[in-house]
Protein backbone atom coordinates (compact mmCIF):
# COMPACT_ATOMS: atom_id res chain seq x y z
CA UNK A 1 0.00 0.00 0.00
CA UNK A 2 1.37 3.43 -0.75
CA UNK A 3 -0.12 6.44 0.48
CA UNK A 4 -3.44 7.04 1.85
CA UNK A 5 -5.40 10.03 2.69
CA UNK A 6 -8.08 10.89 4.70
CA UNK A 7 -10.95 13.15 3.60
CA UNK A 8 -13.62 15.04 5.93
CA UNK A 9 -15.84 17.80 5.71
CA UNK A 10 -14.30 19.35 9.27
CA UNK A 11 -11.93 18.14 11.56
CA UNK A 12 -13.06 18.81 15.24
CA UNK A 13 -11.23 17.74 19.16
CA UNK A 14 -13.66 15.07 20.62
CA UNK A 15 -15.64 14.57 17.18
CA UNK A 16 -16.81 10.58 16.69
CA UNK A 17 -15.81 11.09 12.93
CA UNK A 18 -12.62 13.11 13.72
CA UNK A 19 -11.73 10.42 16.29
CA UNK A 20 -12.17 7.58 13.54
CA UNK A 21 -10.36 9.71 11.08
CA UNK A 22 -6.90 10.18 13.93
CA UNK A 23 -7.15 6.09 14.49
CA UNK A 24 -7.19 5.61 10.72
CA UNK A 25 -3.96 7.77 10.65
CA UNK A 26 -2.18 5.96 13.70
CA UNK A 27 -3.42 2.03 12.21
CA UNK A 28 -1.70 3.52 9.22
CA UNK A 29 1.20 4.75 10.48
CA UNK A 30 1.90 1.59 12.93
CA UNK A 31 2.35 -0.22 9.55
CA UNK A 32 4.67 2.38 7.97
CA UNK A 33 2.21 3.90 5.43
CA UNK A 34 2.29 7.57 5.08
CA UNK A 35 -1.06 9.33 5.77
CA UNK A 36 -2.65 12.69 6.34
CA UNK A 37 -5.95 14.29 6.87
CA UNK A 38 -7.48 16.43 4.92
CA UNK A 39 -10.39 18.79 5.91
CA UNK A 40 -12.30 21.52 4.40
CA UNK A 41 -12.47 23.22 7.85
CA UNK A 42 -11.12 22.79 10.99
CA UNK A 43 -10.81 23.87 14.91
CA UNK A 44 -7.67 25.96 15.76
CA UNK A 45 -6.36 23.30 17.77
CA UNK A 46 -6.13 20.92 14.85
CA UNK A 47 -3.60 20.58 12.23
CA UNK A 48 -4.81 18.50 8.68
CA UNK A 49 -3.92 19.65 5.64
CA UNK A 50 -6.58 21.77 3.19
CA UNK A 51 -8.48 20.12 1.14
CA UNK A 52 -6.65 22.57 -2.28
CA UNK A 53 -3.55 20.37 -1.24
CA UNK A 54 -5.44 16.73 -1.73
CA UNK A 55 -4.69 16.27 -5.82
CA UNK A 56 -0.42 17.20 -5.54
CA UNK A 57 -1.05 14.57 -2.91
CA UNK A 58 -2.39 11.52 -4.70
CA UNK A 59 -1.32 9.20 -8.17
CA UNK A 60 -3.33 6.24 -9.07
CA UNK A 61 -1.37 4.13 -6.71
CA UNK A 62 -2.47 5.72 -3.51
CA UNK A 63 -5.65 5.37 -1.62
CA UNK A 64 -8.52 7.93 -0.67
CA UNK A 65 -10.51 7.76 1.95
CA UNK A 66 -13.92 9.79 2.38
CA UNK A 67 -15.72 10.10 5.48
CA UNK A 68 -19.07 11.32 3.87
CA UNK A 69 -20.97 12.84 6.62
CA UNK A 70 -22.92 16.15 5.31
CA UNK A 71 -23.38 17.49 1.53
CA UNK A 72 -19.97 19.01 0.81
CA UNK A 73 -19.73 19.95 -2.77
CA UNK A 74 -16.13 21.10 -2.84
CA UNK A 75 -15.15 17.41 -1.35
CA UNK A 76 -17.41 15.11 -2.73
CA UNK A 77 -15.95 16.55 -6.08
CA UNK A 78 -12.38 16.29 -4.97
CA UNK A 79 -13.09 12.67 -3.98
CA UNK A 80 -15.04 11.51 -7.56
CA UNK A 81 -12.51 13.12 -9.50
CA UNK A 82 -9.35 11.64 -7.88
CA UNK A 83 -7.08 9.49 -9.35
CA UNK A 84 -6.56 7.33 -6.66
CA UNK A 85 -8.49 4.09 -5.43
CA UNK A 86 -11.79 5.73 -3.63
CA UNK A 87 -12.75 3.82 -0.49
CA UNK A 88 -16.04 5.24 0.97
CA UNK A 89 -16.75 5.14 5.23
CA UNK A 90 -20.16 4.95 5.89
CA UNK A 91 -21.44 6.33 9.51
CA UNK A 92 -25.14 6.73 8.55
CA UNK A 93 -26.87 10.08 7.74
CA UNK A 94 -29.76 11.14 10.07
CA UNK A 95 -33.45 11.09 8.13
CA UNK A 96 -34.45 14.01 7.10
CA UNK A 97 -37.82 13.62 9.01
CA UNK A 98 -36.88 13.51 12.33
CA UNK A 99 -35.66 17.53 11.99
CA UNK A 100 -38.81 18.32 9.77
CA UNK A 101 -41.22 19.24 12.90
CA UNK A 102 -38.20 21.38 14.12
CA UNK A 103 -36.39 23.05 11.59
CA UNK A 104 -36.07 23.39 7.69
CA UNK A 105 -32.61 23.99 7.51
CA UNK A 106 -31.12 20.99 8.97
CA UNK A 107 -34.36 18.68 7.12
CA UNK A 108 -33.27 20.27 4.19
CA UNK A 109 -29.03 19.39 4.52
CA UNK A 110 -30.28 15.92 5.83
CA UNK A 111 -32.03 15.19 2.30
CA UNK A 112 -28.93 16.97 0.54
CA UNK A 113 -26.79 15.17 1.91
CA UNK A 114 -28.38 12.20 1.03
CA UNK A 115 -28.73 12.97 -2.47
CA UNK A 116 -25.10 13.55 -2.11
CA UNK A 117 -24.00 10.45 -1.06
CA UNK A 118 -26.42 9.08 -4.01
CA UNK A 119 -24.21 11.20 -6.15
CA UNK A 120 -21.12 9.48 -5.05
CA UNK A 121 -22.15 5.90 -5.17
CA UNK A 122 -23.42 6.37 -8.73
CA UNK A 123 -20.22 7.47 -9.76
CA UNK A 124 -18.05 4.47 -8.21
CA UNK A 125 -16.38 3.35 -5.34
CA UNK A 126 -14.35 0.42 -5.01
CA UNK A 127 -14.98 -0.53 -0.46
CA UNK A 128 -17.45 0.87 1.88
CA UNK A 129 -16.31 0.84 5.49
CA UNK A 130 -19.44 0.71 7.14
CA UNK A 131 -19.68 1.29 11.10
CA UNK A 132 -22.04 -1.49 11.53
CA UNK A 133 -24.35 -4.01 10.01
CA UNK A 134 -26.94 -1.18 10.61
CA UNK A 135 -25.47 1.18 8.35
CA UNK A 136 -24.36 -1.36 5.49
CA UNK A 137 -28.48 -1.97 5.50
CA UNK A 138 -28.77 2.02 5.00
CA UNK A 139 -26.60 2.37 2.40
CA UNK A 140 -27.68 -0.79 0.25
CA UNK A 141 -31.41 0.90 0.38
CA UNK A 142 -29.35 4.35 -1.15
CA UNK A 143 -28.02 2.12 -3.69
CA UNK A 144 -24.72 0.63 -2.82
CA UNK A 145 -23.50 -3.09 -3.44
CA UNK A 146 -23.67 -5.34 -0.94
CA UNK A 147 -20.62 -6.99 -1.84
CA UNK A 148 -18.19 -4.04 -1.68
CA UNK A 149 -19.39 -3.36 1.65
CA UNK A 150 -17.42 -4.42 4.95
CA UNK A 151 -17.86 -3.41 8.52
CA UNK A 152 -15.23 -1.58 10.12
CA UNK A 153 -16.62 -0.05 13.78
CA UNK A 154 -15.16 3.31 14.23
CA UNK A 155 -11.79 4.51 16.06
CA UNK A 156 -13.06 6.24 19.28
CA UNK A 157 -9.59 7.46 21.50
CA UNK A 158 -11.62 5.70 24.65
CA UNK A 159 -8.55 4.28 26.22
CA UNK A 160 -6.41 7.50 25.54
CA UNK A 161 -9.31 9.58 27.53
CA UNK A 162 -8.74 7.39 30.53
CA UNK A 163 -5.60 9.58 31.24
CA UNK A 164 -7.48 12.80 31.47
CA UNK A 165 -7.76 13.91 35.08
CA UNK A 166 -11.49 13.27 36.70
CA UNK A 167 -13.84 15.95 38.27
CA UNK A 168 -12.63 15.06 41.76
CA UNK A 169 -16.16 16.75 43.48
CA UNK A 170 -17.95 14.96 41.96
CA UNK A 171 -16.09 12.02 42.30
CA UNK A 172 -16.48 12.36 46.04
CA UNK A 173 -19.90 13.56 46.03
CA UNK A 174 -20.93 9.80 44.98
CA UNK A 175 -18.32 8.50 47.43
CA UNK A 176 -20.00 10.42 50.39
CA UNK A 177 -23.66 8.92 49.36
CA UNK A 178 -24.45 12.86 48.43
CA UNK A 179 -26.09 11.78 45.07
CA UNK A 180 -29.21 9.35 44.26
CA UNK A 181 -28.93 6.44 41.64
CA UNK A 182 -27.71 8.63 38.14
CA UNK A 183 -28.43 7.43 35.04
CA UNK A 184 -26.65 9.08 31.91
CA UNK A 185 -27.38 9.77 28.90
CA UNK A 186 -24.45 11.58 26.00
CA UNK A 187 -25.45 12.82 22.86
CA UNK A 188 -26.46 16.41 20.92
CA UNK A 189 -29.74 17.48 22.34
CA UNK A 190 -31.29 16.58 18.90
CA UNK A 191 -34.54 14.86 17.42
CA UNK A 192 -32.95 11.71 16.62
CA UNK A 193 -32.27 11.20 20.15
CA UNK A 194 -36.05 10.61 21.17
CA UNK A 195 -34.86 11.82 24.77
CA UNK A 196 -38.47 12.35 25.46
CA UNK A 197 -38.78 8.80 25.62
CA UNK A 198 -35.68 8.86 28.00
CA UNK A 199 -37.57 11.65 30.42
CA UNK A 200 -41.41 9.92 30.00
CA UNK A 201 -39.13 6.58 30.98
CA UNK A 202 -37.82 8.48 34.40
CA UNK A 203 -40.64 9.72 35.25
CA UNK A 204 -42.40 6.41 35.67
CA UNK A 205 -39.57 5.01 37.48
CA UNK A 206 -39.24 8.36 39.40
CA UNK A 207 -43.01 8.11 40.25
CA UNK A 208 -42.59 4.27 41.21
CA UNK A 209 -39.63 4.39 43.13
CA UNK A 210 -39.16 7.63 44.52
CA UNK A 211 -35.44 8.28 43.60
CA UNK A 212 -32.97 8.37 40.95
CA UNK A 213 -31.43 11.18 39.33
CA UNK A 214 -31.25 11.59 35.16
CA UNK A 215 -28.29 13.83 33.51
CA UNK A 216 -28.80 14.65 29.83
CA UNK A 217 -25.36 15.25 28.93
CA UNK A 218 -24.98 16.96 25.15
CA UNK A 219 -24.82 20.24 22.62
CA UNK A 220 -27.96 22.24 22.65
CA UNK A 221 -28.39 23.43 19.01
CA UNK A 222 -29.92 26.42 18.52
CA UNK A 223 -31.27 25.71 15.10
CA UNK A 224 -33.57 23.10 16.91
CA UNK A 225 -33.90 25.33 20.02
CA UNK A 226 -37.53 24.01 19.79
CA UNK A 227 -36.93 20.88 20.51
CA UNK A 228 -34.80 21.78 23.66
CA UNK A 229 -37.89 23.88 24.97
CA UNK A 230 -40.17 20.33 24.15
CA UNK A 231 -37.73 18.20 26.30
CA UNK A 232 -37.58 21.58 28.90
CA UNK A 233 -41.30 21.34 29.47
CA UNK A 234 -42.00 17.75 29.60
CA UNK A 235 -39.67 17.85 32.85
CA UNK A 236 -41.58 20.73 34.54
CA UNK A 237 -44.79 18.58 33.51
CA UNK A 238 -43.57 15.30 35.13
CA UNK A 239 -42.40 17.23 38.15
CA UNK A 240 -38.97 16.20 37.25
CA UNK A 241 -36.79 20.05 37.90
CA UNK A 242 -34.94 18.94 40.92
CA UNK A 243 -34.19 15.15 39.65
CA UNK A 244 -33.10 15.60 35.88
CA UNK A 245 -30.15 17.43 34.51
CA UNK A 246 -29.21 19.04 30.84
CA UNK A 247 -25.73 20.12 30.71
CA UNK A 248 -25.31 21.87 27.38
CA UNK A 249 -21.43 21.94 27.76
CA UNK A 250 -19.00 20.04 30.61
CA UNK A 251 -15.48 19.53 30.72
CA UNK A 252 -13.56 16.78 29.79
CA UNK A 253 -12.28 16.24 33.15
CA UNK A 254 -16.20 16.40 34.11
CA UNK A 255 -17.52 14.08 31.71
CA UNK A 256 -14.69 11.71 32.68
CA UNK A 257 -16.32 11.59 36.19
CA UNK A 258 -19.98 11.15 35.14
CA UNK A 259 -19.04 8.11 33.31
CA UNK A 260 -16.78 7.18 36.50
CA UNK A 261 -19.87 7.56 38.23
CA UNK A 262 -23.01 6.82 36.96
CA UNK A 263 -24.81 3.70 37.98
CA UNK A 264 -26.52 3.22 34.27
CA UNK A 265 -26.20 4.38 31.01
CA UNK A 266 -29.19 4.96 28.87
CA UNK A 267 -30.77 5.06 25.46
CA UNK A 268 -33.61 5.61 23.64
CA UNK A 269 -32.96 7.06 20.80
CA UNK A 270 -34.79 6.30 17.03
CA UNK A 271 -31.38 6.32 15.04
CA UNK A 272 -27.99 5.16 15.69
CA UNK A 273 -25.35 3.96 13.41
CA UNK A 274 -23.21 2.99 15.65
CA UNK A 275 -23.12 5.38 19.41
CA UNK A 276 -19.41 5.49 20.67
CA UNK A 277 -20.94 6.80 24.32
CA UNK A 278 -22.88 2.96 24.53
CA UNK A 279 -19.04 1.58 24.15
CA UNK A 280 -17.95 3.99 26.70
CA UNK A 281 -20.29 3.09 29.03
CA UNK A 282 -19.31 -0.64 28.51
CA UNK A 283 -15.51 -0.09 28.40
CA UNK A 284 -16.35 2.12 31.98
CA UNK A 285 -18.27 -1.12 33.28
CA UNK A 286 -21.89 1.11 33.55
CA UNK A 287 -24.88 -1.29 32.58
CA UNK A 288 -26.36 -0.29 29.83
CA UNK A 289 -30.26 0.37 29.61
CA UNK A 290 -31.55 0.89 25.87
CA UNK A 291 -34.93 0.72 23.55
CA UNK A 292 -34.68 2.00 20.00
CA UNK A 293 -34.59 -0.04 16.34
CA UNK A 294 -31.19 0.97 15.70
CA UNK A 295 -27.52 -0.04 15.56
CA UNK A 296 -27.67 -0.17 19.01
CA UNK A 297 -28.44 -3.81 19.88
CA UNK A 298 -25.33 -4.36 17.44
CA UNK A 299 -23.51 -2.47 19.12
CA UNK A 300 -23.79 -3.87 23.00
CA UNK A 301 -22.95 -7.26 21.59
CA UNK A 302 -25.57 -9.14 23.88
CA UNK A 303 -24.97 -7.00 26.70
CA UNK A 304 -27.21 -4.92 28.50
CA UNK A 305 -30.69 -4.75 28.45
CA UNK A 306 -32.55 -3.68 24.94
CA UNK A 307 -35.99 -3.75 23.71
CA UNK A 308 -37.07 -2.60 20.65
CA UNK A 309 -39.85 -0.16 21.66
CA UNK A 310 -39.77 2.65 24.24
CA UNK A 311 -42.06 1.33 26.52
CA UNK A 312 -41.79 3.45 29.67
CA UNK A 313 -42.79 0.84 32.30
CA UNK A 314 -40.38 -1.48 30.80
CA UNK A 315 -37.66 0.99 30.74
CA UNK A 316 -38.48 1.75 34.20
CA UNK A 317 -38.33 -1.44 35.71
CA UNK A 318 -34.90 -2.44 34.13
CA UNK A 319 -33.93 0.79 36.08
CA UNK A 320 -35.03 -0.27 38.90
CA UNK A 321 -33.65 -3.58 38.06
CA UNK A 322 -30.14 -2.00 37.83
CA UNK A 323 -30.62 -0.01 41.09
CA UNK A 324 -31.51 -3.31 43.57
CA UNK A 325 -30.24 -6.36 41.80
CA UNK A 326 -25.98 -5.99 42.57
CA UNK A 327 -25.41 -9.12 40.86
CA UNK A 328 -27.38 -8.70 37.76
CA UNK A 329 -25.94 -5.12 37.23
CA UNK A 330 -22.91 -6.81 38.08
CA UNK A 331 -22.93 -9.49 35.02
CA UNK A 332 -23.78 -6.27 33.06
CA UNK A 333 -20.58 -4.76 33.93
CA UNK A 334 -18.61 -7.38 33.31
CA UNK A 335 -20.05 -8.64 29.99
CA UNK A 336 -19.65 -5.23 28.76
CA UNK A 337 -16.26 -4.84 29.94
CA UNK A 338 -14.94 -8.20 28.22
CA UNK A 339 -17.27 -7.29 25.13
CA UNK A 340 -15.57 -4.20 24.32
CA UNK A 341 -11.89 -5.44 24.69
CA UNK A 342 -12.80 -8.49 22.63
CA UNK A 343 -14.31 -6.21 20.26
CA UNK A 344 -13.64 -2.76 20.32
CA UNK A 345 -10.05 -2.16 22.17
CA UNK A 346 -7.96 0.29 19.96
CA UNK A 347 -5.48 -2.86 18.84
CA UNK A 348 -8.61 -5.24 17.49
CA UNK A 349 -9.93 -1.79 15.84
CA UNK A 350 -6.62 -1.75 14.19
CA UNK A 351 -6.60 -5.50 13.32
CA UNK A 352 -10.13 -5.24 11.58
CA UNK A 353 -9.55 -1.83 9.68
CA UNK A 354 -6.39 -3.06 8.26
CA UNK A 355 -7.79 -5.94 7.08
CA UNK A 356 -10.33 -4.42 5.27
CA UNK A 357 -7.57 -1.97 3.50
CA UNK A 358 -5.57 -4.82 2.61
CA UNK A 359 -8.88 -6.36 1.36
CA UNK A 360 -9.10 -3.63 -0.67
CA UNK A 361 -6.21 -3.46 -2.13
CA UNK A 362 -6.40 -6.71 -3.48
Amino acid sequence: MNRVAILLPRLDPGDAVGNDARGMVEALKSVGVSCKIFAGSWNRSESPEPLRKLRRYLSDQDTLIFHHTVQWPEGESAFMDSPARKILKYHNLTPAHFFEPYSRAYADACANARLSLKRILEAGVEQILCDSAFNVEDIVREGARRELCKIVPPFHGIEKRENIDSDLSLIYERMQGLTDFMILSVGRIVPNKAYEHLIESFAVYQAAYGRGQLVLVGRQDPLVESYTRKLQGLIVSRGLLKSVRMLNHVSDAKLRALFLTADCYAVTSEHEGFCVPVIEAMRTKIPVVASGRTAVPETLGGCGLHWKDADPHILAAAFHKVSVNRDAAQVMRDEGSLSFEKRFASGRLTEIFLSALSGAAG
